[in-house]
């Protein structure tokens, strides 16, 4: 699961492994840091210890996480089959107990439909909490507690999808999440003026935008921005020894009708073709080995990305492969290049070309260099702010390094943005005087 636990822009990744001790799990955050994963918390073992408060975790509990409070950081709500709801924040560290939810409270009942999104374009998220044939109800985190903060009372379009098959995501671009219900259909609503509305269905057909509809035992559904735009697109991955097929698509309305239908972007569906597709260079068929994917927005002013595990086939068992994909023109092609690395190490993540910032942190000037330049290169330079402080379209020749003028730049940490042909990186610069 990810979330931008310690409130710096972007996510982070945090991995739960089922420890072979009775009962007990092992958590570890990982944050993408200069082009690698870095490992940063752990409640068991490493240098990075932590004597955490973080114990809910164990077989059969669910994870929700939304920014509840609005503080700009993730929040986890760890929701076991029985007992305490409890609610950890990421501070001075340490995941620490923040809130719980008793039996008794008016969340509890919800325990097994509750989702988490910013249905109403406010600073925090919601919760929100749905019974298949009961009511569908928002629940907002204020002054140390959630409270009922608006409800259908059993009365909306909602009441018949089955309990926890609500999925939170801003598909239409307007600052808000919508509520994607699946059950024999597949249908999208929107939260105005304290109504549950719908605004898209399947209608019964077998068809989502194009996807086979209802989704197959073992289907990926992801959301995330992949794009330019803000809003969030969906994708769909097969998995499983038979898996060919893998798509994104996004929402248009259209400005004269409001009409909402989906736009088929991207697809590796080479069925026909006789052979497996990839998503780049990751094979989408996966044999016998289980595979996840999650969609991270793993650097700040940047899009989300894909990143995937699928367990190795070496010993020890704890290898897996990992790889982390963004969406580019044209970047479906079939190779085999897979990283291996182990659930406590980082990942080799693979990038269109090498690059260094030097010297890091600088006064008055850095250099740039690039081991594979492209003919043009666009240089956007962020504050921490994320204001724009500098964009320039370069062309660098092989073994030559580019030359930025920082000496009129504040003190503090900036964000160096490198745009090609080949991709999007990005790198951290610190300015000191």
């Amino acid at each position: 699961m990810t979330g931008d636990f310690n409130r710096n822009g972007r996510e982070e990744l945090l991995w739960i492994r089922t420890d072979q001790n009775a009962g007990m799990n092992t958590h570890a955050t990982f944050e993408y840091i200069s082009g690698n994963w870095s490992p940063v918390w752990s409640n068991l073992g490493g240098s990075h210890v932590v004597n955490s408060s973080f114990d809910a975790v164990y077989s059969g509990t669910r994870l929700i996480v939304g920014d509840f409070d609005g503080d700009g950081g993730d929040d986890i709500l760890a929701v076991p089959q029985s007992g305490l709801i409890k609610m950890y924040k990421y501070d001075n560290g340490d995941f620490v107990l923040h809130h719980t939810i008793p039996s008794g409270h008016a969340v509890y009942p919800y325990r097994e439909g509750l989702a988490a999104g910013n249905l109403d374009g406010g600073s925090e998220d919601e919760l929100l909490g749905h019974i298949e044939n009961g009511w569908t109800t928002i629940f907002k985190y204020l002054n140390g507690n959630f409270v009922w903060f608006d409800s259908d009372q059993g009365t909306s379009s909602v009441k018949p999808y089955p309990t926890g098959s609500i999925r939170m995501a801003d598909v239409d671009d307007d600052g808000k999440d919508e509520m994607i219900a699946l059950g024999n259909w597949g249908t999208l609503f929107n939260y105005d003026n304290g109504n549950f509305s719908w605004a898209w269905s399947t209608n019964g057909s077998n068809s989502f935008g194009g996807w086979n509809y209802p989704l197959v035992s073992g289907d990926v559904m992801l959301f995330g921005q992949l794009d330019s735009d803000t809003r969030e697109e969906v994708m769909f991955i097969q998995r499983g020894a038979a898996a060919y097929w893998a798509a994104t698509l996004d929402l248009q309305i259209h400005p004269v009708t409001g009409a909402h239908s989906w736009n088929w972007n991207w697809t590796a569906n080479n069925a026909n073709a006789g052979v497996h597709p990839y998503i780049n260079d990751w094979p989408i068929n996966a044999g016998t080995s289980p595979t996840s994917y999650v969609m991270i927005q793993a650097e700040k002013w940047q899009p989300h990305y894909l990143l995937c595990f699928r367990r190795g086939t070496c010993a020890p068992n704890t290898k897996y492969l990992v790889s982390m994909y963004r969406s580019e023109p044209g970047a479906n092609r079939s190779a085999d290049a897979e990283a291996m690395i182990t659930a406590t190490e980082e990942s080799e993540v693979k990038e269109p070309s090498s690059w260094k910032i030097y010297p890091n942190p600088a006064k008055d000037q850095v250099f740039i260099e690039w081991s594979d330049p492209s003919e043009e290169t666009t240089i956007r330079v962020y504050n921490a702010s994320g204001a724009l402080v500098l964009q320039e379209a370069i062309s660098i020749e092989s073994g030559r390094a580019y030359k930025l003028d920082v000496s009129s730049y504040p003190t503090g940490v900036y964000q160096v943005v490198s745009s090609s042909s080949a991709g999007t990186q990005t790198k951290q610069l610190i300015i000191t005087k």
